[in-house]
């Protein structure tokens, strides 16, 4: 299961680490998804809290970042990343709902930040790493037939 976790984590962290900053952080004006330099710092702490099982304390950074800006949808992908390796972790699945309303949630912003800006190459890798997370828990716990 360690080895889930460890290439959950990393495929969020090794798209991030490149990132640089916007000159504007709002959601509303902004026409990518790339993170800002605070975003960032929050979600390599958020990570390093999951390497080491600390989940509660990955996911308070990100609900950090929602907080601060609720429409920032890749927030919402990695805290669904977070809760998966915590469930996959643990082997209990009590927070299948939450985790699927995470993805829900996420995949609904990402569509319609790509209505209107549909090159926005951070916004296609946050809504495939979506897609990755909730065809992977579908390949491991429902149906195959979806």
């Amino acid at each position: 299961m360690k080895v889930i976790r460890v290439i959950s984590s990393s495929i969020i962290f090794l798209g991030l680490s490149a990132s640089v900053c916007l000159a504007d952080n709002s959601a509303q004006f902004r026409s990518q998804l790339e993170p800002d330099s605070l975003e960032d710092i929050f979600i390599a702490k958020a990570m390093s809290y999951t390497y080491i099982d600390s989940f509660q304390a990955a996911i308070a950074c990100i609900e950090s970042l929602i907080a601060v800006d609720s429409d920032y949808w890749p927030a919402y992908v990695i805290k669904a990343g977070i809760v998966y390796v915590e469930m996959t972790d643990d082997e209990r699945y009590d927070q299948k709902k939450h985790f699927k309303a995470l993805i829900d949630t996420s995949l609904t912003g990402l569509d319609e930040h790509l209505k209107y800006h549909p090159e926005d190459k951070w916004a296609l890798f946050f809504k495939g790493t979506a897609l990755g997370y909730d065809a992977i828990w579908e390949g491991q716990h429902g149906s195959w037939f979806k």
